[in-house]
């Protein structure tokens, strides 16, 4: 069994026990960001407790810690964690260490939650994007589109969130060039190729999207994916907003998979939707499926 402690940015911790066979999330570029942005430097040596340069909740945390190892590469002190833009880390630790979290954790004022706790109050965002194709190497995003609902698939906001990603005219007739005829003919039927050139630029519809669903969850991994193809949607968001992907929980709702259970294994009628193949539009009866699949599929 390996225990580790989950340090969230919103003045939580939690302490886990887990099997050591069970994977521990992670980043590639963690051993950078653990020396860039919590020790301040690019080696393994960590910052002073007294040192007032460091002020972010896991640095605080961190410096009160540091001195119970040598190395955060060596024996059990594994250590992983999420960008720098949502700073959270997992730090595995042994049972002497967990007692010094506790006792720095009452003196910051931080919260100990259990387990589960994160997801009481989970918010779902059902997401849509259009593409040019389904590889983020060689497609491009075109279109967004977001809604906030509780458990209830009851929407938060009347609004929602919705972009066109600007492509200029001539970058537009090259995407569309490069789309297969069938993406070529399904945005020629919905007009989508034809505001491109009018959409909002990618950086500024990232930091409206990130601002939309901050809204409703604020905190980490708060808000999940809820989609008809969620993982499609994930990678492009991952590719061309990782701020917004970062924010995002790991896991997700995928409507067409229990559409398929719904049909295949308990016989249930499909679900009609209209072919849009517009963010909003496929947002909206994204929604309306989950509700039914709500009433079909029971305890």
């Amino acid at each position: 069994m390996i225990t580790f402690v989950w340090i969230g940015v919103d003045r939580t911790f939690e302490v886990r026990t887990v099997p050591a066979d069970e994977p521990v999330d992670a980043v590639d570029d963690i051993d950078r960001w653990w020396n860039e942005e919590v020790f301040g430097s690019g080696d393994l040596e960590p910052l002073p407790p007294s040192d007032p340069a460091k002020d972010s909740i896991v640095n605080k945390l961190a410096a009160v810690v540091t001195g119970t190892w040598d190395n955060p590469r060596q024996g059990d002190q594994l250590l992983t964690g999420r960008d720098p833009d949502s700073p959270e880390a997992i730090v595995s630790v042994t049972p002497d260490v967990v007692a010094k979290i506790r006792q720095a954790a009452a003196i910051l004022g931080w919260r100990e939650t259990t387990r589960g706790q994160h997801m009481d109050d989970t918010v779902y965002m059902v997401i849509d994007v259009e593409t040019s194709g389904t590889e983020t190497t060689d497609s491009a995003l075109l279109e967004v589109a977001c809604w906030a609902v509780d458990e209830n698939l009851v929407r938060l906001d009347e609004k929602g969130f919705h972009a066109v990603i600007h492509h200029n005219r001539e970058l537009a007739d090259v995407v569309r060039k490069q789309a297969v005829p069938v993406v070529q003919d399904m945005h020629d039927a919905n007009g989508l190729w034809a505001k491109l050139p009018n959409g909002v630029p990618l950086a500024e519809a990232e930091g409206a999207l990130l601002a939309y669903i901050k809204q409703f969850a604020p905190r980490p991994r708060q808000a999940m994916i809820v989609g008809n193809s969620p993982i499609l949607d994930s990678n492009f968001l991952k590719a061309f907003m990782p701020k917004v992907h970062g924010h995002l929980h790991y896991r997700f709702i995928d409507v067409s998979t229990l559409e398929h259970v719904s049909v295949k294994w308990l016989k249930e009628k499909p679900f009609h939707k209209d072919a849009q193949h517009t963010a909003d539009g496929d947002v909206a009866q994204c929604v309306a499926q989950l509700r039914h699949l709500r009433t079909v599929i029971k305890p």
